[in-house]
């Protein structure tokens, strides 16, 4: 009994965990809600874990944007929230600092990296290109804003599985297939 009940509590720990720092990776052409309200009601929906908030960012590399609960951080005036993937936190676009390089929309003061909703020109990226929209010499491409919300999929994304809910998915069948054997 021990056993089994040391294992249920890996697994629920495990998927905390996992819940905590992966959320979803979002299509390519789509962006994330600059609606202050959706940000709220996700954070209050998704992100059970304390201290953590809704946060749907570009990567470090600006090929792809990431909805992801973290703890938030101050990013400073003249740059863009990003997550960075190798690291597995929010920071901010270091290689290109926004202000005076032909970026319109450049946040001018520090603020929270849960607040990037309020810097839209910071959210929306052209994967192919690995650039900000908002940057000159960056070509533009078809949007679409998510409308995600808890079971439902994406507007834009329909009956389609993320690869993050996969992996997340294998790792718990694993981690059962184990307890009962």
């Amino acid at each position: 009994m021990k056993r089994k009940m040391s294992t249920s509590m890996l697994v629920v720990q495990s998927f905390n965990f996992i819940h905590m720092t992966t959320l979803a990776v979002l299509s390519n052409g789509e962006t994330c809600s600059v609606n202050e309200s959706i940000w709220q009601q996700n954070s209050k929906q998704l992100c059970n874990v304390s201290n953590t908030y809704y946060h749907c960012l570009p990567s470090n590399y600006l090929n792809e944007t990431v909805e992801i609960c973290l703890k938030p951080q101050i990013i400073p005036k003249g740059h863009c929230a990003i997550y960075n993937t190798d690291q597995n936190n929010v920071s901010y676009d270091r290689a290109s600092r926004c202000h005076g390089k032909n970026f319109t929309g450049c946040p001018a003061e520090h603020y929270y990296s849960n607040r990037t909703f309020l810097h839209p020109s910071c959210l929306q990226i052209n994967p192919e290109h690995a650039c900000y929209l908002a940057a000159s010499g960056c070509p533009d491409i078809e949007r679409h804003e998510t409308t995600w919300s808890p079971g439902g999929g994406s507007s834009s994304d329909e009956g389609k599985v993320s690869p993050s809910i996969k992996l997340i998915h294998l790792f718990l069948c694993a981690l059962v297939f184990c307890w009962l054997n």
